[in-house]
């Protein structure tokens, strides 16, 4: 079926985040129905195959949950309050879309799983215990070490005047490319940086300092090279 002949049904999802279809229980109630540049589909694990008789372009996962799972969506990038996950209780999945680093003292968690569409980068201390609630991934999950974080979520030149600003050694999350300045110094980025995380390519401009920034980078998805 087309889209144009689906569209005559009048069921229309598109440029959507997320559509939640957990309620539909037969394939035939979508019979032509459009879903179009959809990240995620929501569809009950009892009746997963309610979207085949949808037309379907553009959609970035169809995820299956449990009856009776609710599900919510945390969306975004930047920083994430290990605190808003121990909020949700046992009956509550939630999805987290984009690029995080969770940050400051992860308490118990109560919630049935955890959905990853994007990047997510935690705690080494308890990354184990994280993970082990993460249902379904797509993307990558890292981990970095360290109480204090600085969180990038585009490109950064990060140069000796901000290092000497540091007052405690810090953990570096960069979710885009990042270049260390000629005048970084091994010792001087030894003494302030306590890891470093990394979606994307690391440059450096000072060759003596390939072999640390490499030895720092923990969780790293890209490569270091020298500029």
């Amino acid at each position: 079926m087309s889209a144009e002949q689906a569209e005559k049904t009048g069921i229309q999802y598109r440029n959507m985040g997320i559509v939640d279809l957990t309620e539909v229980t037969d394939a035939s109630q979508m019979v032509g129905a459009v879903i179009e540049n959809v990240g995620v589909v929501l569809v009950s694990n009892e009746h997963p195959d309610v979207v085949s008789q949808a037309h379907c372009q553009n959609v970035g996962a169809v995820v299956s949950v449990a009856k009776g799972t609710r599900v919510e969506t945390i969306m975004g990038q930047g920083e994430l309050s290990a605190q808003v996950l121990a909020q949700y209780d046992e009956n509550t999945t939630v999805m987290v879309i984009g690029q995080y680093a969770i940050t400051g003292p992860v308490l118990p968690l109560k919630l049935r799983g955890l959905m990853l569409i994007g990047q997510l980068f935690l705690p080494n201390d308890v990354y184990s215990a994280l993970t082990a609630k993460i249902t379904m991934q797509v993307g990558q999950v890292g981990q970095y070490t360290g109480d204090r974080v600085r969180i990038w979520v585009e490109d950064t030149r990060i140069d000796r005047a901000f290092l000497e600003l540091i007052e405690e050694p810090t953990a570096l999350v960069m979710f885009e490319q990042a270049t260390f300045a000629a005048d970084v110094l091994p010792e001087l980025l030894n003494a302030k940086v306590t890891s470093i995380a990394s979606t994307e390519d690391i440059y450096v401009e000072n060759p003596d300092l390939e072999a640390l920034v490499r030895y720092l980078a923990v969780s790293h998805f890209g490569q270091v090279k020298v500029r």
